[in-house]
């Protein structure tokens, strides 16, 4: 399965004016072609839209901005052939509602389907001996060799954190995969947060920055979507200059980073398109101007607007069977007192509702 551009030459004259899709999908030897004439669902010059389904059965959308013609093409075949997704389709257009809720349900049975499997499944546990990030370091030779990824992590209660995390050798001292790789991303993650953190934030999404380190490691001036000018410090591929906008979709990382079970065991995809620094990490020289200039990941975060649903719904449904107890005991009445319970039930949901509406 390869996914390649079709030029306007090929195109007669009624499909040249009503499609709206720059590239197709090709299967085996049919080309699938999806005209259609009507542009009020189509994206903003120069963006294209990836619509890939994972492995896992989960189907999601990235949008691109491309720079160089054929760049999301050629970034969707290389997933394909890494074996992260079974199917892509790149076009200039958005889908619909009916199919995007079409997308919604199948990803909820597919995370319905991944949690029972999990539940089912049992595993014994594994030891192993791991070594710290300095001491794997040091035996990392030549110097030139060692990889440096900077992950800009928030401080609360305003302030962002730059932590390197070195990326040569996973705890087994084998060379990382996409797999290793993103076990040592969550670890990092997860380990510098609280659990007041972890319940009232969640991840949004993981972008790539130019950031300014600053004194104590600190981080300002961040800028999305941004890499490296050049691959002298950093090692990254393709190199410059950017091809496509952002280099990697934000969709399909999430995926990888929080849900995905089905994900290549030996791939290193994403370690080849992530820039990281060569020889050590970034440290904050007072002496120059433009040296604390650097690239890396930028873990966005969001209110857990779902903790706030939760702890609504818990405390409608206690004060409801409360009141629906205390009210038929005492006033011999329990269809009033139900009656009451659900008007309680009823306004807190449609409080949610409001509150989630002015939120969008």
């Amino acid at each position: 399965m390869q996914l390649r551009s079709i030029p306007s030459s090929q195109l007669t004259g009624s499909q040249e004016r009503g499609i709206l899709w720059l590239q197709v999908l090709v299967t085996g030897s049919e080309v699938e072609v999806l005209p259609t004439l009507s542009s009020a669902h189509k994206l903003q010059d120069g963006e294209l839209r990836l619509k890939w389904t994972c492995r896992c059965g989960h189907q999601a959308f990235d949008d691109f901005k491309e720079l160089e013609r054929g760049a999301v093409v050629d970034f969707a075949n290389e997933m394909m052939a890494a074996g992260y997704i079974s199917h892509a389709r790149v076009s200039n257009q958005e889908d619909g509602k009916i199919s995007k809720l079409r997308m919604k349900v199948s990803n909820v049975f597919v995370g319905a389907r991944r949690r029972m499997s999990r539940l089912r499944s049992t595993t014994l546990p594994t030891f192993s001996i791991s070594g710290s990030a300095s001491s794997i370091a040091l035996r990392c030779l030549p110097d030139r060799k060692c990889r440096w990824l900077h992950m800009c992590f928030k401080k609360r209660p305003y302030a962002t954190k730059l932590e390197p995390l070195h990326v040569c050798k996973d705890e087994q001292r084998n060379d990382f995969t996409d797999t290793t790789f993103f076990k040592a991303l969550r670890n990092a993650y997860h380990t510098q947060r609280s659990w007041k953190e972890n319940l009232l934030f969640k991840l949004k999404k993981i972008e790539f920055v130019e950031f300014e380190l600053c004194p104590e490691d600190l981080v300002d001036h961040i800028v999305p979507d941004k890499l490296p000018p050049s691959v002298d410090e950093y090692d990254f591929l393709p190199p410059p200059p950017l091809k496509k906008c952002p280099p990697i979709g934000a969709e399909h990382m999430m995926h990888l980073f929080t849900s995905c079970s089905a994900q290549p065991p030996n791939s290193s995809l994403y370690l080849r398109h992530i820039p990281k620094r060569i020889d050590k990490a970034l440290s904050f020289r007072a002496d120059v101007i433009v040296g604390n200039t650097g690239w890396g990941l930028h873990f966005v975060e969001k209110l857990n607007t779902s903790l706030a649903v939760t702890v609504l719904f818990a405390i409608s449904l206690i004060l409801g069977i409360v009141f629906a107890v205390c009210w038929s005991i005492l006033k011999k009445d329990v269809q009033g007192a139900f009656g009451v319970a659900s008007y309680v039930t009823s306004v807190v949901t449609l409080a949610v509702m409001t509150w989630q509406m002015w939120s969008i």
